[in-house]
């Protein structure tokens, strides 16, 4: 599998090979994925308006800041998967803790206000999903921390109903 290895942003308007590069590993991930069968994009190193409706979707799938700019920490997505998230624990702030509120609240998993900040409450909430789900530490406990087993799950439905269909992000 190609790892795209670039210090580079890349974002609308880029041109080159790691543009090129980036829409080959796009293409990857929607074969794989089978989200939209046969919808591929142009292997031509542009990033145009397709090119970065797809990153979007990426990014939502991901948990990632929907900013359709490609940057370190999607690139890591795009090369490991979930995999390439952090651990998110109590203290835990930013964009993708917000990210992470929000489809806990589509699981209906009530936490209070969305608010970027990895608290008690959404302790509590990823504790609730851990046990609805099944995702224990060796000795059987929920840890209230977000691994990649819990990534992995919370990656699942109900994540692609919020990301919406393709054409929102174009």
């Amino acid at each position: 599998m190609t790892t795209l290895r670039s210090t580079v942003l890349l974002k609308k308007g880029s041109q080159g090979s790691g543009v090129k590069q980036l829409q080959a590993m796009l293409n990857v991930w929607l074969e794989s994925s089978e989200i939209f069968p046969g919808a591929l994009l142009v292997e031509d190193g542009i990033f145009g308006l397709a090119t970065e409706g797809i990153i979007k979707f990426f990014q939502c799938r991901h948990f990632l800041e929907m900013d359709g700019i490609v940057g370190t920490q999607m690139m890591a997505c795009l090369n490991q998967g979930v995999s390439g998230l952090p651990l998110l624990k109590q203290g835990s702030t930013g964009a993708i803790v917000r990210r992470l509120q929000q489809v806990l609240t589509l699981y209906g998993i009530n936490l209070g206000s969305v608010d970027g900040i990895y608290g008690t409450k959404t302790r509590a909430a990823v504790t609730h999903f851990q046990n609805d789900h099944h995702i224990f530490d060796v000795n059987g406990h929920a840890t209230g921390e977000v691994n990649l087993n819990t990534w992995r799950k919370l990656a699942e439905e109900p994540v692609g109903m919020a990301c919406g269909p393709l054409r929102s992000f174009s």
